[in-house]
């Protein structure tokens, strides 16, 4: 028994031996171990325990009976013929909607890893032969390529004989970051750099190689938690550099924002600046620099972690247990901001490098904490309510918190009488009074589903009605005072020029719609039921009367100006009616008018004279009334008195063209041409009457009218 645990342990140290043997000779010499040298890690393109170019070159060991056929060959290579040995290859599968687009192409599986050998050579097994694949080269000290290939393709990657900067980040005290990614940029123009690499590093000691153009290069350095540092430019020759860049860490600043007896405020904002408090901007959540090269796989495990270029100002939201936290902010004073409601406080605060503290207590006036749930009783999130204060419609300035789902914190509404408002996507809107007491106050709400109804408004001629609207008034406000209604001013829907109406988030149950125009008459009124869901409902209304107003201007009053309509009831019509609208196209609409006499005037503002008035009697329906705006040619008699004109046939309305062979185009004009007549003297006067001219015949001296300027 003994002699066979012996034989056993003798096989068993036979086996390690061998192994440690083969592991030995695979091993090549010629290649340094990193380790040893104190190589600085490149963790986005080398394993763990190598530094940039120092990988161990080897043949792929991947085995061709576990996968499907297919290989992909090749080799990496400088431009004067140099194999480039150690550096990895990766084959990613491409998806079939990103052929053609290199840049953009989007890949599926994971990627096969296999590394140069001693003359450069590489070979991928196991493809798949229907598949397309992306190779791609990444490294430091290389620079990034990538091509497309088949499997039995042959692929050649050529870099330029790379040009190094080595260098080291250096800081005030303390340790340089852990890791930390280099950006290098070539001067190419004033205006834009060119990129050139990207790369992680790892390195206890800040050290780095990078790949560069010779010429005029910046570099830009990335940690979490420091400040961008930006190198250059400088020049840098085919031997390559050695730099020194200076990180500094930025500052964070950290705190909790609460009641002087403890209570933690959630949902209340922060801000930072430096500067005007107007210039804040919101926070930086999180900054990752554009390397220019949209393909870059970042393979390290930190690779999502956010970096911080520096900035004077930020901003920050307190969580559910009062706290807030910024990063990344420039080392410096600052004026620091916070705000609960109407009320404010500011301080200044120096912010050191690293961990800074900043608390702050409000006293609150009141919480208000409002809930909403469907009619089942579940939550509905993201509910937001608005106060407008009974006596004049106010809303108070509050600041509001989540504190749980569907349930919302307004805090500092002053106490007094409010009216509640909720409109919710998919819910019938909520209007109901409440009373706000100091401390805490509670109400819930439970949200039903919305009433949405939409229609037509034409009259009786399919016309679009002009400047109307729809109004829908719950039943349950009828009859009570303002500050008891539900929803005290109703629904006002607006009519689109198509005549297409749509009210959302409505309350179902009895409801009164109507269409009124311009808020004074009522033109339709209906009782209708509205329930959950979508309900149509086309509406005819009566026209009474339309007044079509048309104005002919003088050609030489054409470029004068707009034309101003106003339109309004004649001296005693009931009842009084006053609007006014502007000439568009030689025309404008008065709608819904009752009958009666109305003054129309025509005027162009500005221009002294420019004006014409009309007396019109409208009748139900449509009433086209012309005016004509223009430079006087004419005097219109406005009345009469009993004398020879009245006699002679003369009647209200005439228009007096010419007197004792005199053309009359103004009032001033025809008192001269009278003043100027003999008594008894035959005088003939010519006026024109619904189109046509008739001749009065008077004798010299007073007519007995009176009368305006005019155009016909």
């Amino acid at each position: 028994m003994g002699d066979s645990r012996f034989k056993l342990m003798v096989v068993t140290a036979i086996l390690i031996a061998a192994i440690v043997g083969i592991y030995v000779i695979m091993r090549d010499p010629g290649v340094a171990d990193p380790t040893a040298a104190g190589l600085p890690n490149v963790a986005d393109n080398a394993p763990a325990e190598t530094g940039p170019l120092q990988g161990k070159p080897s043949l792929p060991i991947e085995s061709p009976d576990e996968l499907p056929p297919g290989r992909v060959a090749g080799s990496v290579r400088y431009t004067d013929g140099r194999a480039v040995a150690g550096v990895e290859v990766k084959a990613l599968k491409v998806d079939a909607e990103s052929a053609g687009n290199d840049m953009n192409a989007k890949f599926s599986g994971t990627a096969r890893v296999v590394t140069t050998d001693l003359e450069g050579k590489f070979e991928v097994r196991g493809l798949d032969t229907e598949q397309n694949y992306m190779l791609r080269v990444s490294h430091a000290e290389l620079g990034f390529q990538q091509k497309r290939a088949r499997a039995g393709d042959t692929v050649e990657f050529v870099f330029e004989v790379p040009v190094i900067v080595e260098g080291t980040v250096v800081v005030d005290s303390g340790q340089p970051p852990r890791s930390f990614r280099v950006h290098s940029e070539a001067t190419v123009n004033d205006i834009f750099p060119e990129h050139v690499h990207s790369a992680r590093f790892t390195d206890t000691a800040g050290r780095f190689r990078i790949v560069v153009r010779p010429g005029e290069v910046t570099l830009n350095l990335y940690a979490a938690g420091w400040i961008e540092a930006v190198h250059g430019p400088f020049t840098v020759t085919a031997e390559g550099a050695k730099v020194e860049i200076r990180m500094q860490r930025a500052a964070t600043l950290s705190g909790v924002v609460a009641t002087p007896d403890g209570r933690k405020l959630s949902g209340v904002g922060i801000d930072v600046f430096q500067g005007e408090p107007d210039e804040v901007r919101g926070m930086r959540e999180g900054f990752r620099p554009d390397f220019g090269d949209p393909n870059h796989e970042d393979t390290h495990p930190d690779s999502r972690t956010p970096y911080d270029p520096g900035s004077d100002r930020g901003s920050a939201t307190t969580a559910s247990d009062g706290s807030f936290a910024m990063s990344g902010l420039i080392p410096g004073t600052y004026t620091v901001r916070v705000s609960v409601g109407a009320a404010t406080q500011e301080r200044e605060q120096v912010l050191n490098p690293g961990a800074n503290t900043a608390n702050f207590e409000f006293e609150v006036a009141s919480f208000v904490r409002v809930k909403f749930t469907d009619a089942s009783g579940a939550a509905i999130e993201n509910v937001h309510a608005r106060f407008s204060r009974v006596s004049d419609g106010h809303t108070p300035s509050s600041s509001a918190a989540v504190i749980a789902p569907g349930e919302t914190e307004y805090r500092d509404v002053p106490a007094g009488e409010y009216r509640i408002s909720v409109r919710h996507m998919g819910y019938a809107e909520i209007n109901e009074p409440i009373v706000v007491v100091p401390g805490d106050n509670a109400f819930e709400y439970v949200l039903r589903g919305a009433a949405e109804v939409r229609g037509k408004v034409t009259t009786i001629n399919g016309d679009v009605p002009i400047d109307a609207i729809v109004t829908i008034s719950i039943a349950e406000d009828v009859g009570k005072s303002y500050t008891e209604r539900r929803f005290p001013n109703g629904h006002f829907l607006r009519i689109g020029e198509d005549g297409t109406y749509r009210g959302t988030f409505l309350p179902t149950g009895e409801c009164t719609l109507t269409v009124e125009y311009i808020g004074k008459f009522v033109l339709h009124s209906q009782q209708v039921e509205l329930v959950a869901g979508v309900q149509e409902i086309n509406i005819t209304v009566n026209e009474l009367c339309d007044a079509y107003i048309h104005v002919e201007v003088a050609q030489e009053w054409v470029d004068a100006g707009d034309v101003h309509i106003s339109f309004m009831s004649a001296f005693g019509q009931k009842p009084v009616i006053s609007r006014s609208a502007k000439i568009k196209n030689g025309q404008c609409l008065f709608q819904f008018l009752p009958e009666g006499r109305y003054v129309v005037v025509a005027s162009i503002r500005g221009l002294a004279g420019a004006s014409t008035s009309e007396t019109v009697t409208l009748a139900r329906g449509r009433n086209d009334i012309t005016l004509k705006l223009g430079p006087p040619n004419c005097v219109r008699v406005t009345a009469l008195a009993d004398g020879q004109g009245k006699a002679a046939g003369l009647q209200v309305g005439d228009l007096v063209i010419e007197y004792a062979g005199t053309t009359i185009n103004t009032m001033d004009e025809l008192v001269a041409a009278v003043q100027a007549s003999a008594p008894g003297e035959s005088v003939s006067m010519l006026v024109v009457r619904a189109g046509v001219v008739v001749t009065i015949e008077l004798n010299g001296g007073p007519i007995g009218m009176n009368g305006e300027n005019a155009r016909r």
